[in-house]
């Protein structure tokens, strides 16, 4: 059977937000256990499991494979995408970092790193946490599953726009559950969006990403998981982290302009041979 991007939509959001959803109602503090586990169940439910039941209906066991073999198949990933991967978070937050010091001329207090860096078991914690929630299980399904259907719509870089702007909308609860990230936000501030604004450049530098490593489903994880790691490693204060978010942006449009001049040549060509 062959099913709509908006079948995966409905049940990715539907299995994270039937979790969500009663955390903001719990009116509890993300901290306590009880909305830690709902906070948790919705993440590692929504998008991997609508992925991997819709890769099985569609294309069975044959299906999974091809999936599994996408997550694991390293030869997918060129030197040079390797360093983009590497590079992208860490140089928007330098940026960011660079320009503040100009503008304060100051550079930004980093406490957190030195803690993490003071004790291997909490670093380690940290990267495994940072990685479990979060890219592994959303990119199984935003670049595992449905970017490919919506490519069959649009072209990739468009596709990459509309899974951004859904990708930014399934966070929306998190913003009423008391004392996480996102509620400190504050939905409506400028704060919040920027959140919106740069899940959407994440999904387009992902999807470019992912298309040029012949969509591989470990270069999504990755580039998903270094941009989470930068951040909360860094956790830069509210001057430099607006500068970073000003810098993706700038970053997202360029990227954007020679990947959609790419596609105009690769199309030009293609009408060419045909």
């Amino acid at each position: 059977m062959r099913t709509s991007p908006w079948t995966y939509f409905g049940l990715a959001f539907g299995l994270t937000w039937v979790f969500w959803i009663p955390a903001a109602r719990f009116r509890g503090e993300s901290g306590s256990l009880s909305v830690m586990a709902l906070i948790a169940l919705g993440g590692l439910a929504g998008p991997p499991l609508s992925a991997l039941l819709l890769t099985y209906l569609n294309g069975g066991a044959a299906g999974l494979r091809e999936f599994g073999h996408r997550l694991v198949d390293l030869r997918r990933i060129r030197p040079a995408w390797w360093g983009a991967i590497a590079l992208l978070a860490p140089t928007t937050s330098l940026l960011g970092m660079l320009s503040a010091r100009l503008t304060t001329g100051a550079w930004p207090v980093l406490s957190r790193p030195g803690e993490l860096l003071a004790s291997p078991v909490a670093l380690l914690a940290f990267l495994v946490t940072t990685l479990l929630f979060g890219p592994l299980p959303e990119e199984l399904g935003w670049r595992g599953y449905v970017q490919d259907r919506l490519q069959a719509r649009w072209t990739p870089l468009t596709a990459s726009l509309v899974l951004g702007l859904l990708w930014a909308l399934w966070h929306l609860p998190l913003f009423f559950i008391r004392g996480t990230y996102h509620h400190q936000l504050g939905l409506g501030s400028l704060q919040s969006g920027l959140f919106f604004v740069g899940v959407v450049c994440a999904s387009i530098l992902t999807g470019w990403i992912y298309n040029g490593t012949n969509r591989s489903i470990l270069a999504a994880v990755l580039v998903h998981f270094m941009d989470n790691l930068t951040g909360e490693f860094l956790d830069l204060p509210a001057q430099p982290q607006l500068h970073r978010s000003l810098w993706t942006i700038v970053i997202t449009l360029l990227v954007s302009l020679a990947w959609r001049a790419a596609l105009t040549r690769g199309a030009r060509h293609a009408s060419r041979t045909m």
